[in-house]
């Protein structure tokens, strides 16, 4: 029996039964240990080329090999335990539900959102008794909220707490906000590289600063007011823009590198678009857009 044969068929096994044992949840290692351990094969090849019986060395790759997978299982079940608590941590925070009261006396509000990564939605209205409401899923930080309205606006600021942010390939983050459709509003939203889907439809809505990044972008406009601006920076992003025939739409198109349909819009010289009706529409949307190396489509509906 050559000792080289029996060998390498040992150390299939046992790579065999370890990937097993972890597709099953049995034990925990990563790729990580996995090349720490490397120096064990210098040990392999040492053991190899001392001249000493077959069996001898036999033994000795046995117990350097064992040696080898209890680090490797050791090392891994720390940074799993690590990993766990984070993700414990996390758990803790994934269903988080804030809403602010809603009385008469409020007539304009203005939200402000850093939202960083994730889904975010505008749908539908609150209750009557409710300002806004903010359902946030997932695990990527604590949202903190600070409301102003000591003005003639009511001032609603929201921001990820720093000390909560966990940014990995797993985090998640989808928040759906609703709103009170008796304000005014005005909406600031940075959402960085971000998936946003907003209803306005039932809203009035008088301003919208949108700062997308790379953004998935898809806007649905109402018609509630004389007058609604958006302005839209995105880059590399897909936007979609949602219409109402009623409203007559003037756009500041400044978007470059990018492809664009935009239907039932005319074209000026500078290259800004208009509907046939703005002149003479009773509701007016007014549209800045900065874009740069995207996907832009209009649909009026």
């Amino acid at each position: 029996m050559k000792y080289k044969n029996v060998f390498w068929g040992l150390f299939f096994i046992l790579i065999g039964v370890l990937f097993v044992l972890k597709n099953l949840d049995i034990i925990e290692f990563t790729w990580r240990g996995f090349f720490q351990l490397w120096p064990i094969a210098l040990v392999l090849w040492g053991i190899w080329l001392i001249p000493m019986k077959e069996t001898f060395k036999m033994i000795g790759s046995v117990v350097i090999l064992a040696l080898g997978v209890l680090l490797l299982t050791q090392t891994s079940k720390e940074e799993w335990n690590i990993d766990w608590k984070i993700n414990r941590h996390c758990k803790r925070m994934e269903d988080r539900f804030v809403s602010a009261g809603f009385n008469s006396n409020i007539k304009e509000a203005k939200f402000e959102l850093d939202a960083a990564a994730g889904t975010f939605t505008i749908a539908g209205a609150t209750d009557l008794d409710s300002l806004f409401t903010f359902d946030q899923r997932g695990n990527v930080g604590k949202y903190i909220f600070n409301i102003d309205n000591n003005s003639e606006i009511t001032h609603i600021d929201a921001r990820l707490e720093e000390e909560s942010i966990h940014m990995n390939n797993k985090s998640k983050n989808d928040v759906v906000i609703k709103l009170n459709p008796n304000p005014i509003w005005d909406l600031n939203l940075d959402a960085g590289a971000a998936e946003v889907n907003f209803d306005f439809t039932g809203i009035k809505l008088r301003n919208l600063d949108l700062d997308g990044g790379a953004s998935d972008i898809d806007l649905k406009l109402g018609n509630l007011l004389p007058l609604t601006e958006v302005n839209i920076e995105a880059g590399a992003s897909a936007l979609i823009l949602r219409i109402p025939k009623e409203a007559g739409c003037y756009i500041d198109n400044e978007s470059v590198l990018s492809s664009k349909t935009f239907s039932g819009f005319t074209k000026d010289e500078e290259g800004n678009l208009s509907t046939e009706n703005y002149a003479t529409a009773t509701n007016k949307i007014k549209i800045k857009l900065n874009a740069a190396v995207s996907d832009i489509e209009i649909v009026r509906y």
